[in-house]
């Protein structure tokens, strides 16, 4: 088996760096210094939609940043394991829909403070215990959709800690003994 060539990664993610500014949705699969140099310092002023599957453990501990060009992003998909705020430097406040998959429970409050102008929020894959701090309640006044990938007995944590009142559907998977159970609700005004 042979490893793959980073040379070659290289002349690919450079291939794609002169149409930079006319990409509007972009998926990538990859490690992240690949994402890295696709979308750090590029012209990203028509990306609006953004999946990454992060495949490796990050490069060092070092932050994944997105240029700042990229003013009309809304949507973003993120899957990586132990995925962390902290470890990517993106525009939190302007994301209307977000995905993450395999986070932290304790980190999904950082998630609710950060994107707080979300209509859409997916997070799969919550792992850990609620850590048993206090925090404020977070207002999302524009969240219509809610999807939770969540064990049973932590999603209290998780209520208590968000004001919703546009919420209009939910979905919620729980972990209950050995298989995962499915409760969605749907909301009117």
């Amino acid at each position: 088996m042979a490893l793959p060539d980073p040379q070659g990664e290289q002349d690919l993610v450079d291939a794609f760096i002169p149409f930079a500014p006319q990409i509007k949705d972009l998926t990538m699969i990859a490690p992240q210094s690949m994402i890295q140099r696709l979308i750090s310092n590029q012209d990203l002023s028509g990306l609006t939609d953004l999946t990454i599957t992060i495949i490796n453990d990050g490069d060092g501990g070092q932050p994944l940043r997105i240029s700042d060009s990229a003013t009309h992003m809304r949507n973003l998909s993120v899957m990586h394991l132990g995925f962390r705020l902290d470890a990517l430097h993106f525009p939190w406040a302007q994301l209307t829909e977000v995905d993450v998959a395999s986070t932290s429970l304790n980190e999904c409050f950082s998630i609710f403070r950060e994107c707080h102008n979300l209509s859409r929020l997916c997070l799969w894959n919550i792992v850990g215990r609620y850590d048993g701090v206090t925090r404020s309640r977070v207002l999302m006044p524009n969240l219509v959709s809610l999807e939770l990938n969540v064990d049973l007995m932590d999603i209290g944590s998780i209520w208590n800690n968000l004001t919703l009142p546009r919420l209009q559907e939910a979905s919620f998977s729980f972990l209950m003994g050995d298989s995962w159970q499915k409760f969605g609700v749907l909301c009117s005004a």
